[in-house]
């Protein structure tokens, strides 16, 4: 037993450190967009592609918390113009956040559709939802909501990820809402503009 405890603690030391470094990254690349500096390289990419690789990399991360992570995506190859990184970056702070929030066993669910000229994303949990009164502040940079977890520890952030997603969107001419949250969850929005075919 005494030979677990530097092993936890430099288990808690690692996860600690890249929680770290992962804020130093959000901050940078928060810091630059603001100041023009970053700018975006702008191509042609494909909606259903960049969810996907988005969903496979959050998979892991359902499992260990016991979390159904599913999808329903549009069939069609919808092609955007973007930063790919940027915006596969809007997707997996949606996703990072919806499954921090949703106790285990909970279930996250990702939806894809075409409309009215905009490729829209909707990242539903099962969370504790959002108090009215933070509706308005939880995409401010560092915001993060009271927490009343009734035992369960607060996850751990910095309150940048909706601060980020929602200025990347809204760089590609879009945006980040939160469309719907209530006491069985929430369902944030991202909307992308399609450009019209060539």
């Amino acid at each position: 037993r005494r030979s677990e405890r530097p092993r936890a603690a430099e288990r808690h030391g690692t996860e600690e450190g890249a929680r770290l470094r992962g804020t130093v990254d959000e901050l940078c690349r928060l810091a630059q967009a603001k100041a023009g500096e970053r700018p975006m390289r702008v191509e042609q990419l494909y909606l259903r592609d960049g969810v996907e690789e988005c969903l496979r990399g959050a998979r892991t991360l359902a499992e260990v918390k016991g979390i159904a992570l599913d999808a329903v995506l549009c069939d069609d190859d919808l092609a955007l113009r973007g930063d790919e990184s940027l915006l596969k970056r809007v997707v997996m702070n949606l996703l990072d956040n919806a499954i921090k929030y949703t106790p285990a066993g909970g279930r996250v669910h990702v939806s894809t559709v075409h409309e009215s000229g905009f490729a829209v994303i909707d990242i539903q949990d099962s969370g504790r939802g959002v108090a009215a009164t933070d509706h308005d502040r939880i995409f401010d940079r560092f915001y993060r909501a009271p927490w009343t977890g009734n035992g369960v520890p607060k996850p751990a952030g910095a309150g940048l990820g909706l601060a980020i997603a929602r200025w990347v969107a809204r760089a590609h001419g879009g945006d980040v809402t939160l469309a719907r949250s209530d006491g069985s969850g929430s369902v944030f929005r991202v909307t992308i503009p399609v450009p019209p075919p060539a």
